[in-house]
Formats: structure tokens, C-alpha cells, sequence
């Protein structure tokens, strides 16, 4: 009997993983690979319920408390809510330690008191020392857009603006701790839509490989000013009067320099002041300009 329950419990895994696999968009996780991290996920009681591809290399996975785990009381956790985990291969022994001396020593500290409030708290990170993987756990978001659909929107000025500010301040408190996030981009902006409200949330996502290198520091505000640069549509600057409209240009301008120039190493603050005066309002308005419903209305409806 107890052997039979065994290879009932075996069976179900293989069942499991070959549909995550076969329904996962992205082929690059290997169904090797799904079955070594289920493995080695389910000494911390979880169980891989999707694979959602791969951040900077590394893959991650949608997670949730394996029911077997919960029957027996044996969960670890407090929160038995699912799970999004990036898997970080440390197997090299000189990588692994300095990768661990930055993440224990520096990074999580930092990283649970910036990302405070934030939707996307990371929740814990263990090494596995059997797998030799980093596996870092953030709370999931269901059913979020990501920046690369901005892209398909004519945002209006204020709409741009107001995201740009919330997504610079999240940025700005890592930099203001000497940490990049070192991976600012499109697909790691993250919006999550709260319906009830009609009110959208931005989140600066894919945080898995920070930086205390002063150049990644300067690479992150060239970034967020590209990001922000491209919701700025001209035909939404040119609806304006003359006299605003050359205004706006002007400060396009300059946020096209902070962008694109490899020599000037412009501040998180320097940018957050440039967003500022592109509408000349107190920043506490600007903060308060994506709790609107048009872009909740054309993102989720």
C-alpha cells in the first residue's frame, strides 16, 4: 500500500509538469529542468503550477503550496497564497558566494524595506543547497499588463507623466541605498488594474540581478527616461497652444539628452525633478494622476 501511494504521488507529478510544460509559451525551460526545480521547490513546500519563461537567463515560475504539503500541516510559510519565483543558477562555487554575500548581506535588507507597499513584495529568497539555486519569491499578481502594451496606447500627457513619476520613485529608492535595479524595461513594468476602484498601480518587476555598480546605477535613469520618452506620443505635444507646446518640446528635449547621452551620468532625482516640471505641478498631483479611469478603462476593458 504505502509503495502504491508513492507511485500514485509520482504519476501526478509527471501529469503535472508535462502540462505546465506543454502549456508554458516559452520552450526554453526544458521539461528536465521543470522536473529538477519541482524537485528541489518542493523541499520548501511548493509546487511549480506554470513556467513563465526566463528573466535575464534565468527561469521563473508561478508557484503554489503543494496540497500534499498542507494536508499535513508541514507548510513552512504563513501565506499559502501562489508564488512567483526566479530560479538563479549559482553551481559555479567562486559565483555562488559573492552572489550570496550581495543578496543576504546587502540586497534583502534594502529590498524588503523599499519594496514596502508595493504589490509585488518579495517575500522571501533560500538557497538550495542540493540544486545550488537562488530561488527568490515575490507575491503574484493576477491578471497584470505589462509596459510593452503601453506601447499599442496614445497615453495622454498627464497619463505619461504620472506613470513615469511613480515608476522613477519606486526606482529611486534602491538608488538612494547605492543599488540598481539593473534591469529597467518594458517587460519589467508591471501594471495591475484594481477593479472595484477603476484604479491602476505600477511596479518596476524582474529584479533579480541588482547592482552596486555606480554605472548601472546611471544606466537605470537612461532607461526610465527612454521608457518615459517613448509614452510621450508629438501628436499629443502638439495638441497643445503654441506657447505650451514649445514649452513641452523644450523639456522633451532635455529628457531626449538624459536618455541617449552616454557621457552627461544623470540622477534618479535629477529625473524625477524633469518629470516634475514637465507639468509644473506639485508632486503629490503628479503622484495621483494614473488613479484615473482612462487608463484602467483601456487596459482591462
Amino acid at each position: 500500500m504505502f509503495f502504491t501511494k508513492l507511485r500514485t504521488a509520482h504519476v501526478d507529478a509527471d501529469t503535472r509538469l508535462d502540462e505546465v510544460h506543454s502549456s508554458s509559451r516559452d520552450r526554453s525551460v526544458s521539461r528536465y529542468e521543470l522536473n529538477s526545480m519541482d524537485v528541489a521547490l518542493m523541499r520548501y513546500g511548493y509546487q511549480i503550477e506554470q513556467a513563465l519563461g526566463r528573466l535575464k537567463g534565468h527561469p521563473i515560475f508561478k508557484v503554489v503550496a503543494a496540497p500534499q504539503v498542507l494536508a499535513t500541516g508541514q507548510f513552512p510559510d504563513d501565506s499559502t497564497f501562489p508564488k512567483i519565483v526566479t530560479a538563479q543558477d549559482l553551481s559555479e562555487p567562486a559565483h555562488q558566494q559573492q552572489v550570496l554575500d550581495n543578496w543576504f548581506g546587502r540586497f534583502l535588507p534594502v529590498l524588503h524595506q523599499a519594496r514596502r507597499g508595493l504589490m509585488t513584495t518579495l517575500y522571501k529568497a533560500v538557497f538550495d543547497d542540493n540544486s545550488h539555486h537562488l530561488f527568490l519569491f515575490s507575491e503574484f499578481v493576477d491578471d497584470p499588463r505589462f509596459g510593452t502594451q503601453l506601447d499599442e496606447l496614445e497615453l495622454d500627457l498627464t497619463e505619461a507623466l504620472g506613470l513615469g513619476y511613480l515608476v522613477a520613485r519606486q526606482v529611486s529608492r534602491l538608488h538612494d541605498e547605492g543599488i540598481a535595479h539593473n534591469n529597467v524595461q518594458a517587460d519589467s513594468l508591471l501594471v495591475k488594474g484594481l477593479g472595484e476602484l477603476r484604479e491602476v498601480q505600477p511596479a518596476m518587476v524582474g529584479l533579480v540581478e541588482p547592482s552596486v555598480e555606480r554605472a548601472a546605477i546611471y544606466e537605470d535613469v537612461r532607461q526610465l527616461a527612454t521608457m518615459l520618452r517613448s509614452w510621450l506620443r508629438p501628436c499629443k505635444v502638439d495638441a497643445f497652444e503654441p506657447r505650451l507646446r514649445t514649452q513641452l518640446e523644450s523639456w522633451r528635449t532635455l529628457l531626449t539628452t538624459m536618455a541617449y547621452d552616454k557621457v552627461a551620468n544623470h540622477t534618479i532625482d535629477r529625473l524625477i525633478a524633469t518629470i516634475a516640471d514637465g507639468r509644473r505641478q506639485p508632486r503629490r498631483l503628479l503622484s495621483l494622476l494614473l488613479v484615473s479611469h482612462s487608463l484602467y478603462g483601456r487596459l482591462w476593458d
